[in-house]
């Protein structure tokens, strides 16, 4: 069985509890003729084409901005894949007449049952966290996602050390929180825009936010109750 989530500006296609593919939700057409060029990542690659372009991305703030380019990129991605008994994670309260046809629905609670290996489960989402509870189906939402977190490593950057890291710096350092192998921060310094390293830096304030968002989880929880996303596990590495 297959699944497809979209994660905010990210597709995940799951095979059952597994995410075997990732891609970008975004469509490129021709800004005079609407004409799709390209969608997914090929779409993000083109995006610097010096033509008349027009990027969507058909999924935003919860809310499915244009069906139409949804489709395209989901069946796409089932072609590529090659993909049979594929069901869309319907977060968004969707139209099902208006989804194409090649995807049957599954709502995020039994998604969760299919993928979680306890009955209670964590998913860092890029806009917000999901803890899932299956002995009552209790779903809490709290609007903190990944990118808050990567929000505030640039944060301390800016405020410590007067630079700035673009998205996927940002990225890479949190990589190498993750497998505790950062040894230096390369920032553009914010005034003449030229690159700096800096090698002594606090961690600990760095990580301030982030330990306290986690231990802010786990106040009133008991983390081995629980299984993560990947995600999730992540930021979990860096605060134990």
């Amino acid at each position: 069985m297959y699944y497809i989530d979209i994660d905010w500006n990210e597709i995940l296609v799951y095979k059952d509890a597994e995410i075997i593919h990732t891609e970008s939700s975004m469509v490129l057409r021709d800004l005079i003729t609407s004409e799709v060029l390209f969608t997914g990542d090929e779409a993000v690659e083109h995006l610097k084409d010096q033509k008349n372009l027009l990027a969507i991305v058909p999924v935003e703030n919860k809310k499915i901005l244009s069906y139409p380019d949804l489709n395209l990129v989901l069946e796409a991605i089932i072609q590529k894949l090659c993909l049979k008994e594929v069901f869309f994670v319907d977060r968004y309260h969707i139209n099902k007449n208006k989804l194409s046809n090649k995807l049957g629905l599954i709502d995020e609670i039994d998604f969760f049952k299919k993928i979680a290996s306890k009955n209670k489960y964590i998913e860092l989402r890029n806009n917000e966290l999901q803890i899932f509870d299956l002995t009552n189906n209790d779903l809490e939402k709290i609007e903190i996602g990944y990118y808050k977190i990567l929000s505030s490593l640039n944060s301390y950057c800016y405020l410590n050390h007067n630079g700035l890291l673009n998205t996927k710096s940002t990225i890479e350092l949190f990589e190498k929180l993750v497998s505790n192998e950062l040894n230096e921060i390369e920032l553009k310094e914010i005034e003449t825009g030229k690159n700096m390293t800096i090698k002594n830096f606090d961690k600990a304030a760095m990580l301030s936010e982030i330990n306290f968002f986690y231990k802010k989880i786990f106040e009133k929880r008991c983390e081995q109750e629980y299984d993560y996303n990947k995600k999730f596990l992540k930021v979990k590495k860096i605060c134990d």
